[in-house]
This record gives C-alpha cells, sequence and structure tokens, in this order.
C-alpha cells in the first residue's frame, strides 16, 4: 500500500473510533441518567452507529480502490 492509502485508512479508522466513543458516551448518559424514553433513544444511538460504520467502510474501500488505479 502506499503512504496515502495507509493514510486515509488510519484517519478513517481514528474518526470511527472518535465516534464509537461519542456512542459510547451516549449510551452511558442514556441508561444512567434517563431511564425513560431509553428505547428510542437507543434506537437513535444505534443509527448512529450504522452511519458511522457505513462512512468508515466507504471511505477504507476507497483507499483500497485508490490503490488499484
Amino acid at each position: 500500500m502506499t503512504n496515502k492509502n495507509i493514510r486515509t485508512e488510519r484517519e478513517a479508522t481514528d474518526d470511527f473510533r472518535s465516534e464509537i466513543a461519542n456512542v459510547l458516551g451516549k449510551i452511558m448518559g442514556i441508561t444512567a441518567f434517563n431511564p425513560t424514553n431509553t428505547k428510542d433513544q437507543l434506537k437513535s444511538v444505534e443509527a448512529q452507529i450504522h452511519n458511522a460504520l457505513e462512512n468508515h467502510r466507504e471511505k477504507t474501500l476507497s483507499a483500497q480502490l485508490d490503490l488499484t488505479r
């Protein structure tokens, strides 16, 4: 892999880690401080996780495809 591709994948992974840390903080806050409406709030968090995973997949795939060009 080229340095550019490696750097792009690392940045994507760092972004993903940051997003997951944010999500985990929200989960802890939801369960600790607001026992009502947790189902709706957790659905929102689930959507955020799916979005973070999709963004990570797209960024890393883009870096890998750039390598083959």
